[in-house]
């Protein structure tokens, strides 16, 4: 992985102002110590094309800014940059396709990449290490949130993220929202090392088919203690989890089951799965070990909540709810053997935490 330092070539960098790259093309930021208190450190809008930003600090960037903002852009790659201290996201891009964001260290942001709004796809988001994602009022508290996102070439691979406690506040570490990917090139979210999450009661690690979303791939994810949940389907169809491992221990208050699969129904507002629309799921070959927090009702006396909530019906109250779910036998539920996720080597590497 191809992480970058947070001291990344302090000295050598030239102090900037905010920048805006308005409709043109074969343009490279690089070098650059870029702040801006009342807004976005970088803008890129209205067509502009083939633009590099690359080893260059970015931030802070106050009143509503983002660290880089993208619209109706293509074409835009953005590597080995420290971005930090936006008050909105690291990066987001909207009506724009062909975004690589790779090995780059986002620190204190929003969200550390939102993907808004494609039909053409290739946007990416690969090798990178997030550090403390904070939820506003609506939306955020994302490493990635992929929202209004259709077509190939969707990834989120190889990245880190941690969130200390009580020094960020996630949501869902990886959010798939109102979007599908396609049955040969499905969007993917894989290799990525997760530790922390919450306090928020709806927070977790990822979330697949929300808002009927199809063609959704999680696989090879670690999540430590990454929120009220673990991985979860929220509706659509050709949605899969596979091969990931998730650890919650007993000291957060906020959490409650490692796997969900339950049809979120359209009054939940963006449209929702309709009752018979959440169907051809799998789940297969996860490993959970999943300690519930001490505010959720204990089952007998055991220190544990079963890890698994599949009802019959949507949250609409409407059946069915998702089908049957393939590959389900094939899981791992370690509950009653198991010791609190301890961040024991085989879990997790503790050299992550600082990468």
């Amino acid at each position: 992985m191809g992480y970058i330092a947070s001291t990344l070539l302090v000295s050598a960098l030239t102090a900037s102002g905010p920048i805006v790259i308005n409709g043109k093309s074969d343009v490279i930021i690089s070098g650059l110590r870029i702040t801006n208190p009342k807004g976005s450190c970088i803008e890129i809008k209205n067509g502009a094309s083939n633009v590099v930003i690359e080893n260059s600090e970015i931030g802070p960037c106050g009143g509503t800014g983002k660290g880089i903002n993208i619209e109706n852009s293509s074409d835009i790659k953005i590597s080995n940059n420290y971005i930090h201290d936006a008050a909105r996201e690291g990066v987001r891009s909207n009506n724009s396709h062909d975004i690589a964001v790779d090995s780059n260290r986002i620190e204190e942001v929003k969200s550390g990449y939102a993907m808004w709004g494609t039909r053409i796809g290739n946007l990416s988001f690969t090798n990178n290490y997030v550090k403390n994602v904070h939820r506003a009022t609506s939306n955020g508290g994302n490493m990635v949130m992929i929202a209004f996102v259709h077509g190939g070439g969707i990834r989120v691979n190889d990245n880190v993220c941690i969130n200390i406690p009580g020094q960020s506040n996630a949501e869902d570490l990886v959010n798939v929202y109102h979007s599908n990917g396609t049955p040969d090139d499905p969007i993917q979210v894989k290799r990525n090392k997760f530790h922390g999450g919450g306090p928020s009661l709806s927070s977790g690690g990822i979330i697949l088919g929300d808002q009927n979303g199809s063609y959704q791939v999680a696989e090879d994810n670690i999540m430590v203690n990454p929120g009220q949940y673990g991985l979860q389907i929220g509706g659509g169809h050709h949605n899969v989890f596979r091969n990931n491992k998730v650890y919650s221990d007993d000291q957060r208050s906020f959490t409650n089951v490692g796997v969900i699969i339950w049809r979120y129904g359209p009054q939940r507002g963006g449209g929702g799965t309709q009752p018979g629309k959440c169907h051809s799921n799998t789940v297969e070959f996860n490993e959970i070990t999943w300690w519930r927090g001490p505010n959720y009702k204990k089952q007998g006396n055991n220190p544990w909540l079963e890890p698994y909530y599949n009802p019959s019906f949507g949250d609409d109250k409407i059946k069915p709810n998702c089908g049957d779910i393939t590959g389900w036998n094939t899981n791992k539920f370690d509950k009653r053997d198991s010791q609190p996720a301890n961040l024991d080597a085989s879990i997790w590497n503790p050299a992550w935490n600082n990468i």
